[in-house]
């Protein structure tokens, strides 16, 4: 099973919500957000720190490398985002075969 999850546009925009909501540190601009993501694109998050401020943050979260598809554009846009791990595990999980 791949490491990478994949995501429509309305799901990252709830998903960047969700971590402004519970005070998160790595989050989007939502008014930019919304504004360069295509709505048709598939976005592909990746976990890069697992478990992120375990010891200072209420929530169990993990710090996720977001590959967002732009409007009008072949280039992705890549951020960080914290998300509560309850939502990661709700994510799609990109096939093996197309990682590899």
């Amino acid at each position: 099973m791949s490491d990478n999850k994949m995501c429509t546009a309305s799901d990252l925009i709830e998903l960047n919500r969700r971590a402004m909501t519970r005070g998160l540190n790595r989050t989007a601009d939502p008014n930019t957000l919304e504004r360069l993501l295509d709505p048709d694109g598939t976005n592909i998050l990746t976990m890069r720190l697992m478990g992120h401020n375990v010891d200072s943050h209420p929530i169990f979260h993990h710090r996720i490398e977001v590959l967002a598809k732009i409007k009008d554009s072949m280039q992705p846009m890549r951020f960080y985002l914290d998300i509560a791990d309850k939502d990661w595990k709700l994510l799609t999980p990109v096939p093996d075969e197309v990682t590899q």
